[in-house]
C-alpha cells in the first residue's frame, strides 16, 4: 500500500519529511484507529503551489498557451502547466509499483481516476487494476478536525481490503414490479426473510416510489409514478392494498431516516406497525459526531458509491430538498 498526497507544505520540505506537524499528529491517530503500520508516501507534486494555492498549477481553460491543451485536464481548474507534468507521471509510475492506493485529497485522487474526492471519499475504486479508496487529506483536518473519525474509518477499511487477495462486490438484482403478481412476489420474499428494509421517494409532496429489500442482495422497486401513471387505477389500489398487508406482518422492517418514510405511509392512510429499525439512528447512536445522511454512511459501510451519483439529471435533482 502506498499514500498519495498532493503537495508538501513549507514546514514539509524544511524538515525533509512526507507530513509534519498537527497533520502527522493526525494520521497517527487515524493510523492506530485503523490498527495499521504507517505505509511509504509520496506526493503528486514535489514542489508547494504559489500562494498556497493548487490553482497555480493550472493554466484556466480560456488562458492555455498554444501546445499545452494536451495536458493533464481538471474538470474544474484547467490545463495542468507543463513544468507539472514530469511529478504528474512520476507520480502515477510510482503508484503503478504498488497494489493498493489510499490517494489523500482532491488532487491525488484526480491524478488517478480523474474523479472528484468528495463524490468518491471511501469509495473502493479502481485504476489500472489497482485498488484505490479516496480519502481526506490530513491537513484538512487543520480546518474541521472533525473528519479525523471519517479518515481513521477510511484507513481501517483500506487495511482491511488490501488484505485481501482482491475485493468482492455483492451481487445485486433489482426486481421492478410491473403487477399485482409481482408485488405478491416481493411479500413471500419478505415473509421467507422474516425481515426487510423500506424506502420511498417522492416529489411534489407525493410517493413516485416505493423499494423493498428482503436482503441485502435483492430490492423490489414499486414505481407508482415516473414522468406518467405507471399502472392503472384498479392495480395501483390492489398494489397500496398489498403494502398494506406488508407493513402490518410480523416482521422486521428497517428504514433510513423513518420517520420521513412512515410520515408520507401515515399521510397515504396506511396502518403502520412499529417498531421500525432506523439505520441513522442507529449510526448516531454509535457515532454522535458523524454526519448522518444515506451517502456518507454507505461510504463508510459499504463498498459502492454512492447511488445518487449513478443517477442520470441534474444535480439538484440527486438531493431531497423539495418536501
Amino acid at each position: 500500500m502506498i499514500f498519495l498526497l498532493d503537495y508538501p507544505s513549507v514546514h514539509d520540505i524544511r524538515a525533509g519529511s512526507h507530513i509534519t506537524g498537527f497533520p502527522a499528529t493526525m494520521l497517527k491517530l487515524a493510523l492506530r484507529y485503523a490498527e495499521m503500520p504507517t505505509p511509504p508516501m509520496t506526493f503528486l507534486f514535489s514542489k508547494q503551489p504559489s500562494f498556497s494555492n493548487p490553482s497555480t498549477y493550472f493554466h484556466p481553460r480560456k488562458q492555455v498557451p498554444y501546445g499545452e491543451h494536451h495536458n493533464p485536464l481538471h474538470p474544474l481548474l484547467g490545463y495542468l502547466k507543463s513544468e507539472f507534468v514530469a511529478d504528474y507521471e512520476r507520480a502515477r509510475e510510482e503508484c503503478k509499483k504498488h497494489k493498493f492506493i489510499v490517494a489523500m485529497g482532491d488532487l491525488a485522487l484526480w491524478c488517478l481516476t480523474g474523479d472528484r474526492m468528495l463524490d468518491h471519499r471511501g469509495t473502493l475504486l479502481y485504476w489500472e487494476n489497482i485498488r484505490v479508496i479516496p480519502t481526506h487529506n490530513p491537513r484538512a483536518l487543520m480546518k474541521d478536525q472533525s473528519l479525523l473519525p471519517v479518515m481513521a474509518m477510511d484507513l481501517r477499511k483500506a487495511h482491511r481490503e488490501s488484505l485481501k487477495p482482491r475485493s468482492v462486490f455483492p451481487r445485486r438484482t433489482i426486481h421492478i414490479v410491473e403487477s399485482p403478481a409481482d408485488m405478491e412476489r416481493c411479500i413471500d420474499a419478505c415473509v421467507a426473510s422474516g425481515s426487510f428494509a423500506f424506502d420511498i421517494e417522492t416529489y411534489a409532496n407525493q410517493i413516485t416510489m416505493i423499494c423493498f429489500a428482503p436482503s441485502p442482495r435483492d430490492t423490489y422497486v414499486v414505481p407508482f409514478w415516473n414522468g406518467s401513471q405507471t399502472f392503472s387505477f384498479k392495480e395501483e389500489v390492489l398494489i397500496w392494498g398489498m403494502i398494506q398487508i406488508l407493513m402490518l406482518l410480523p416482521l422486521r422492517r428497517i428504514a433510513q431516516n423513518a420517520v420521513f418514510d412512515l410520515t408520507f405511509l401515515d399521510a397515504y392512510g396506511l396502518t403502520l406497525r412499529y417498531p421500525v429499525d432506523d439505520t441513522m439512528l442507529k449510526s448516531h447512536s454509535n457515532e454522535i459526531e458523524w454526519p448522518k445522511g444515506l451517502g456518507f454512511l454507505g461510504s463508510i459501510y459499504c463498498n459502492e458509491k454512492s447511488w445518487k451519483l449513478m443517477r442520470v439529471g441534474k444535480v439538484k435533482d440527486r438531493k431531497k430538498k423539495d418536501e
